[in-house]
């Protein structure tokens, strides 16, 4: 019971960590007080004049459009150089508009941001991933095809976590998004007063959409849903846990009323041969450790392995760290001490005398 409690235990301690990792691991990108709609009717159709008519709110601070949530696959093309035309590399095709990498702090590490650049040139935008599997050590004013459409490499971006982090990086290319259209997202940075800046934005809606259904989403709460499994998977191992510790601590007690009723004649002897409580607790406490402690090492293999091979599945993970089996291993034993002891303290407190008539 006690190898099945702390196997429990640095699992759940595991998984709860791994899930803070994830959801407040660096992205390389901001997601914080970004608010998306759908790009449903005039949202699409009105672009510019929707994006300038919300930025006049002071509520609202920016505006931009994607072809899709930074989350989601929306689009992947074969990508080559002239020299690999014959085996594209499978990259996610991402259409932004000019804003969307400056309100995102979205790094541009060499060259420079296409949205100096006329919609009409066939310029785009790379990540690091993607120069990599193209096997561009200098990508800037490269060529580069989507099938047989060539497109001039102007900049490279900072690799960025835009999916779950079970995966690594995407290869991506980035394009310019000339015209919103149904099925894109409009994404909207907003300030601190949440609320008045979701009125200001239903406002609009209902103006020049009325014949669709407001619904409106952050960006931070999509990202944290996408570990919902684990969320769920540490809440039922949490359960699972505090059951096998309940039952661990109702053993011991009643394995340590046992001990002490037989011996209920050598603690009396003891005690009036100038035995100590202490010594008498270390005495009935002994024994019980000793198979806390071989539980202890029973679990670690067992632990190390399933936790291990859990955050195997992710590509970008924490470190199974030495310090959990030892807050496990003491935790055990603290247990242990206050289980056992309650009911050896109550049998080495009673008098010799009426131990020794007591047998």
């Amino acid at each position: 019971q006690f190898a099945a409690s702390l196997v429990l235990l640095v699992t759940v301690v595991s998984i709860k960590r791994q899930v803070h990792y994830v959801q407040t691991a660096e992205l390389g990108f901001n997601k914080s007080n970004i608010v998306y709609v759908a790009a449903r009717g005039a949202f699409s159709e009105s672009y510019e004049t929707v994006k300038h008519g919300l930025e006049i709110n002071p509520e609202i601070i920016e505006v931009t459009a994607k072809n899709c949530l930074p989350s989601d696959w929306n689009q992947g093309l074969g990508v080559s150089t002239k020299e690999t035309k014959d085996n594209p590399f499978l990259m996610e095709i991402c259409r932004i508009k000019d804003n969307y990498l400056d309100m995102m702090d979205i790094r541009v590490v060499a060259g420079e941001n296409i949205s100096n650049y006329h919609d009409s040139l066939n310029y785009v935008m790379i990540n690091e991933q993607a120069a990599i599997s193209l096997g561009m050590d200098n990508p800037i004013d490269e060529m580069i095809f989507q099938g047989d459409d060539p497109y001039i490499v102007k900049g490279v971006l900072q690799d960025i976590r835009t999916k779950s982090l079970h995966n690594k990086v995407d290869p991506q290319v980035y394009r310019k998004l000339r015209r919103v259209t149904s099925g894109n997202v409009l994404m909207i940075r907003i300030s601190d007063d949440t609320q008045t800046a979701i009125k200001a934005i239903k406002d609009m809606w209902q103006e020049v959409n009325p014949e669709h259904p407001f619904e409106y989403h952050f960006l931070d709460d999509t990202y944290d849903n996408l570990y919902q499994n684990e969320i769920r998977t540490g809440s039922i191992v949490t359960w699972g846990m505090c059951i096998a510790l309940f039952l661990t601590m109702l053993g011991l007690f009643a394995m340590a009323k046992y001990s002490s009723e037989r011996r209920t004649k050598e603690i009396g002897l003891r005690k009036v041969n100038g035995a100590e409580l202490i010594d008498i607790l270390m005495l009935l406490n002994k024994d019980f450790l000793k198979w806390v402690v071989i539980a202890f090492i029973v679990s670690i293999p067992i632990s190390w392995y399933l936790v291990n091979s859990w955050l195997n599945s992710f590509a970008y993970r924490t470190n199974l760290s030495w310090w959990i089996f030892a807050m496990a291993g003491t935790i055990a034993i603290i247990i242990s001490l206050a289980t056992v002891s309650w009911q050896s303290y109550a049998t080495a407190k009673k008098n010799p005398i009426d131990s020794l008539r007591y047998e």
